[in-house]
């Protein structure tokens, strides 16, 4: 600025003005050590504020004044020292004045130059502390809730958590803080429904009569309700992905499930299982499941105790077996006394009095059995009640014996009936009873050797 300044031009154009060179000189005073040299066109020191001008010889081959505006160092034999130096044309209204030089000792640059590289380390080394402490308050503020973020996702994976995250911030960290708390919470309600769901479906299957065993396609045991365990004899525990056949042995039923998954189709089978409270006939319908795909379908094994309706089955046959005895009896009477009148006309009226006599009899005996039978089917009936009424028990059994002489004389047995010194008086349904002592005697008869009384 004070190369090309005003002060430049009046000094070339008037090189006699003292005030001018005095303010050039103050000017470049207040620069440090800098020298300034002002020269005209024919290269003569106008001014010089480190030597007389009038001892300097002429700087018109000067490099830095042939080539103006290049920086040139060189030794000064002026000062003696190296210097470093730069010139800029003065002109006024377009005319060249001459040419003004700023000059500044090697050593001062070399110095301002190390103190500005000390002051620029300085500067980047602040400015890198200055960095490091604001990343590292940025870092906080953005990885404090991302932390916080995985620490609670990370719960959400592994257990059931009612821990949520404190948001009060409106960026995309608040954003992503919101959404994972509506994501627990949405979970958390999830995992609650399936509980629940499983839980009314144990409840449901542990309540079911029938046993339930559920398999997948490798033979993993899926679920097992309480009375499958009983009729298995497998004890309380986990047993949820264990093989089938290391808790069941009977082959009747690994054979059934074999089956359901070879065909996946219905499969039928019956085994005889044996448990603490005895042995148990078990119906097995083995089923595959539905809703799944063909590649990944397992079974359903059902379990269905049927040891009373067998039993029920057995005492069916043996009451029908007895019943078609018991009736068999006096109609083959009946039969061998009517066949006999009818193939003997000149039959003597007395035998077939008899003959009559003893049919009717069988007709009795007949119609006391179906009676039996309506009475069985009436104590069996909830809505049956018992008549109660005042009894003599011996007159009751007296009944029941006559009933009951055809039957042991053709067993060549004797009925007898004993009466006690006192009547035997009792409050009972008549029917119900005769019913009984029927029974009792019947049963005497039928499982006594012949010809006893």
């Amino acid at each position: 600025d004070v190369c090309s300044s005003d002060l430049a031009v009046d000094v070339l154009l008037d090189p006699s003005q003292e005030s001018r060179k005095r303010e050039i000189e103050r000017a470049v005073e207040d620069l440090g050590t800098s020298r300034l040299t002002v020269i005209n066109t024919a290269g003569e020191v106008v001014l010089e504020t480190q030597a007389d001008p009038e001892d300097m010889d002429n700087h018109a081959s000067r490099p830095e004044f042939i080539d103006p505006g290049t920086i040139v160092t060189r030794w000064s034999e002026t000062l003696e020292q190296d210097m470093t130096y730069v010139a800029h044309a003065v002109e006024h209204e377009g005319q060249l004045l001459g040419h003004a030089r700023m000059a500044l000792p090697h050593e001062d640059q070399v110095g301002r130059i190390t103190d500005l590289r000390g002051a620029v380390r300085k500067g980047a080394l602040l400015a890198a502390l200055f960095s490091l402490v604001l990343a590292g308050i940025f870092a906080r503020r953005v990885t404090q809730p991302l932390t916080q973020i995985a620490e609670l996702v990370s719960e959400i994976g592994t257990k059931q958590t009612t821990r949520r995250l404190e948001v009060t911030r409106d960026d995309e960290l608040g954003q992503l803080g919101r959404a994972v708390n509506r994501m627990a919470d949405d979970l958390q309600g999830q995992i609650a429904r399936v509980e629940r769901d499983r839980s009314e479906r144990e409840a449901i299957f542990s309540a079911m009569a029938d046993g339930l065993l559920a398999i997948d396609k490798n033979q993993n045991i899926l679920f097992i309700n309480q009375p499958a365990r009983r009729l298995l004899g497998i004890g309380e525990g986990r047993i949820k992905g264990r093989q089938v056949w290391e808790l069941v042995q009977d082959r009747n039923i690994i054979e059934a499930l074999e089956r359901c998954l070879e065909t996946e189709v219905r499969s039928r089978g019956e085994s005889t299982l044996e448990s603490e409270d005895g042995a148990h006939k078990v119906e097995l319908t083995a089923v595959p499941m539905a809703g799944t795909a063909s590649a990944n379908r397992g079974c359903v094994l059902e379990l269905r105790d049927v040891t009373d309706l067998r039993r029920l089955e057995a005492v069916r046959r043996d009451f029908v077996s007895n019943v078609s005895h018991e009736l068999k009896t006096p109609l083959t009477a009946m039969r061998g006394y009517l066949e006999a009148m009818l193939e003997d006309e000149e039959m003597p009226e007395p035998l077939r009095a008899s003959f009559i006599q003893k049919a009717h009899r069988n007709t009795e005996r007949l119609a006391a059995i179906v009676g039996d039978l309506l009475s069985l089917s009436r104590l069996e009936s909830e809505e049956h009640e018992l008549a109660f009424e005042p009894l003599e028990l011996v007159d009751l059994a007296e009944v029941v014996g006559s009933d009951l002489r055809d039957l042991a004389e053709s067993r060549r047995q004797v009925i007898l009936v004993e009466s006690p010194e006192q009547q035997v008086h009792v409050n009972a349904d008549a029917q119900a009873l005769g019913m009984a002592l029927s029974n009792l005697v019947s049963n005497a008869l039928q499982y006594s050797p012949e010809g006893e009384e």
